[in-house]
């Protein structure tokens, strides 16, 4: 069996009215930013591989304004999924006769994204740079 995913990059929610969102969260789960004077409002959670304890891996959790007015009935949130290699993965999606959005770099690392069944939106990454480890 094919197994590409390393873990869950992220979990990103996208808001019509993101300060009142940031204030729910604030309030409700006392989040504090990562970042204040970010646009985004992130957490970044880290922790060590448990299997290899050398390994240092993140988990963000954000949310982002949205770009154009969402409705109730629209996907407000998608889950990142890292990988360690895109090539190997889109090979395994085609092999298995799933299309991908064309892949984008970015600093932050390689992206593209699939759909499910239901037609959520899943993002696959490939972190690169400080994203592939932190200090």
């Amino acid at each position: 069996m094919f197994r590409s995913i390393q873990g869950i990059g992220g979990v990103f929610i996208y808001a019509n009215d993101a300060p009142a969102m940031r204030n729910w969260y604030s309030k409700v789960f006392g989040l504090v930013p990562d970042d204040p004077e970010s646009e985004i409002f992130y957490v970044e959670y880290r922790y060590l591989n448990h299997k290899d304890p050398e390994v240092k891996e993140s988990f963000s959790w954000a949310i982002i304004p949205a770009k154009e007015k969402l409705d109730t009935s629209s996907q407000r949130y998608f889950i990142n999924y890292r990988v360690r290699n895109m090539d190997e993965f889109i090979r395994h999606l085609n092999e298995i006769g799933i299309e991908c959005s064309e892949v984008k770099d970015f600093p932050e690392g390689r992206f593209t994204s699939i759909t499910d069944p239901e037609n959520n939106r899943l993002e696959i990454w490939e972190p690169s740079g400080k994203f592939m480890t932190w200090e």
